[in-house]
């Protein structure tokens, strides 16, 4: 049998064994009184409450014995550290201690090898795909991604500095534009890396001391009617549907990669771009000019999938002899360019133009005002299938039409 000693005192009651203690104090809460049992593993206090005096007389005696056993002469463990171990076990239960312990150390990196650059990229991506990003924002994501492993392959965060990356940028000749956007996903990368506790909180992020030059303000290049009428002398039937769609509609170049002829409506003449393939998920109808289903009549489309694939798309603009043949020469991204800036040109309604276009108000005040005229607009939407070979055989140029 112990020699367990309950003693009563003025401020509370003590339990007993050897040199452990358990202290118990009332606490008086309004009409009701509890008992909190206060005691120390080292020099860290543990307390806990309880309704009922008798109970709290138990639970303490369970204490002390708890401590007593920790300090006995047989142990090779540290008192402190054994009873402080067992609080541990309790506080997490249900949980086993150890399996606890494998949780926090597989998110907070405990061992002596860092991740590299490129395992934290992997671990981002891995936890944006439960998010359920648009296929857009994915295929950014994935692309940038590409981009920076394939500059940081082996290193670490902590090893790449503001030059490094810097130099690696510069050489990379991008765009402006497109250095901003990368920096801004590495700073990405560096919030994540700080959730997961890859480096320490007060690490200075290398994206705030990136210096780059200014992205330049300048228009975006536009066909003219004209252009637009020669480029369709020698567009194909299978190309037909993403081109129209394009120039006519609004589409963006992600989005009509990705619509299939389910997402046209011949018979009440509409369009639609759903949540699943629209930027930002933000579904819309795209704009219907009487043009514009002319064209796609002609189109041919795929039996299954989307009308046309991204690997088609940049044949069309690398096909250097197939332009030069009606004298054009490609800029990026300009059959989008020149729908925003007709339709607004057309209507001088930024809302109408922001809504149809899935782009903002603020990028077309900044890219597309004033970039063509009124008239150039009503020439624009009247480019019909009839009046390109019209053209075709004024210049020509019919033999080089295949649709």
């Amino acid at each position: 049998m112990d020699n367990l000693k309950v003693l009563d005192s003025k401020k509370g009651t003590e339990v007993r064994l050897g040199d452990s203690v358990v202290k118990i104090n009332p606490i008086q809460t309004g009409r009701y009184t509890t008992y909190r049992l206060t005691w120390y593993v080292g020099d860290k206090r543990f307390r806990v409450s309880r309704a009922d005096k008798d109970e709290a007389i138990t639970l303490a005696k369970q204490k002390v014995r708890h401590l007593a056993r920790a300090e006995g002469e047989h142990t090779k463990v540290d008192a402190a550290r054994l009873v402080y171990l067992l609080e541990c076990e309790k506080s997490v239960a249900p949980h086993q201690l150890h399996k606890a312990c494998a949780f926090f150390r597989k998110f907070h990196v405990l061992n002596s090898k860092p991740k590299s650059f490129a395992e934290i990229c992997d671990e981002l991506v891995a936890d944006l795909k439960v998010k359920k990003l648009s296929k857009d924002h994915e295929q950014t994501v994935n692309s940038q991604v590409k981009t920076l492993k394939s500059w940081f392959p082996k290193e670490g965060m902590a090893q790449i500095t503001p030059q490094s990356l810097e130099r690696k940028l510069r050489e990379s000749h991008f765009a402006p534009y497109t250095q901003h956007k990368l920096v801004a996903f590495y700073r990405t990368i560096e919030n994540f890396a700080k959730k997961r506790r890859y480096f320490t909180e007060d690490h200075q992020t290398i994206a705030e001391q990136i210096t780059l030059m200014a992205v330049p303000k300048t228009n975006y290049p536009v066909f003219t009617p004209e252009q637009l009428m020669k480029f369709l002398i020698v567009v194909k039937p299978k190309e037909l549907a993403y081109v129209a769609t394009m120039a006519f509609g609004g589409g963006r170049r992600n989005e009509c990669t990705q619509m299939t002829k389910e997402h046209f409506n011949f018979e009440e003449k509409t369009a639609h771009i759903d949540r699943v393939i629209a930027k930002k998920t933000l579904p819309r109808h795209l704009y219907i000019p009487e043009c514009l289903f002319d064209w796609l009549k002609l189109a041919t489309f795929p039996e299954h999938g989307p009308i046309m694939t991204e690997r088609k798309v940049g044949e069309i603009s690398r096909d250097v002899a197939k332009l030069k043949q009606v004298g054009l020469a490609w800029e990026d991204n300009i059959l989008r360019h020149s729908f925003l800036s007709y339709h607004l040109a057309a209507f001088q309604n930024p809302n109408n133009t922001a809504y149809h276009g899935g782009t903002s108000i603020k990028m077309l005040s900044s890219r597309y005002v004033a970039l063509v005229s009124k008239r150039a607009s009503e020439e624009w939407f009247n480019i019909t299938p009839e009046a390109v070979r019209a053209y075709a055989k004024q210049k020509g140029l019919t033999g080089l039409i295949t649709w």
